[in-house]
Order: C-alpha cells, then structure tokens, then sequence
C-alpha cells in the first residue's frame, strides 16, 4: 500500500520555535524517518529519497533547533492487527478479532469507544524498525 511520502514523512521546513524570550528561531521537525517506514514492515515508497535531502538541509541552514520523532510502540500495542485478540471489541465493530486483518477497523470496547485502523507490527520499541535510518545524519538524541 502506498501511503504516500508526505502523509509518513512530514517535514516542516523552517518552522518557528518560540523561545522564552518570544524571540523565534529558526527549526526543523523531521518526523518518523525509521527503518520500518524505509524497508521494513511498512514502507512508504520512494521513502528513502527524502534522506539526502534532509540531510542536505541539515549542511546548508542555520537552524537553531533540529527535533527528531520517532514513532515507538509498545509490544502490545491496539493498533497492530497481530495483537487484536488481546483486547475485547465493542458490538458495534464491523468485523471481529478472529477474521480482522491489517488495514481493517475495529471499535475497541471502552468508555468512550475506540475506533482503530489496523496496522502491520511496525516500530516497536527498541527494535531495527524503529530506529533511525542509518543514512539520517542523527544529532543528540533523548530518549524519556
């Protein structure tokens, strides 16, 4: 399935970051350049052209404030379609635990209800699909 470059990759191109002073400086937001979004379990096509470009933008602007985001689910996470069993669904879900597949949704049983589009184990936390591309010039990282 393609997801399309933009709509995984959003990078905002020299955002403004307010700084206690309310003076602005110039950021860049590089959003979910990972392995699992690269290769792994759920490519974006053509995803690793933006690679160089970001790196590119890193050597040529100034800016002050580079953020980097990281998509990081648990394990047991309700949006992987392998772990839909784990978790009772509503009545109103238009298809149960036992034939749901990737991409499918389901209305988990909560107050309030949770509806869920089903996704490919993707990005789980400490493991290759999350981490950083290796060709992503990485600066400091931190992790809470």
């Amino acid at each position: 399935m393609n997801l399309g470059l933009k709509n995984v990759f959003l990078l905002f191109l020299k955002s403004s970051f307010f700084c206690q002073d309310s003076t602005r400086k110039p950021a860049l937001i590089i959003v979910d350049i990972q392995n699992d979004f690269i290769t792994g379990s759920l490519v974006v096509n053509n995803g690793a052209e933006v690679i160089p470009v970001i790196n590119d933008l890193l050597k040529l602007h100034g800016f002050e404030v580079v953020v980097y985001s990281q998509d990081w689910h648990p394990k047991d996470h309700c949006s992987f379609a392998t772990n839909v069993k784990l978790y009772p669904l509503h009545a109103s879900s238009p298809t149960t635990a036992e034939v749901s597949k990737v991409f499918d949704v389901v209305v988990y049983e909560q107050t309030p209800t949770i509806k869920q589009v089903l996704w490919p184990t993707h990005c789980e936390q400490n493991t290759w699909g999350a981490e950083f591309h290796k060709d992503l010039k990485v600066g400091v990282t931190f992790n809470k």
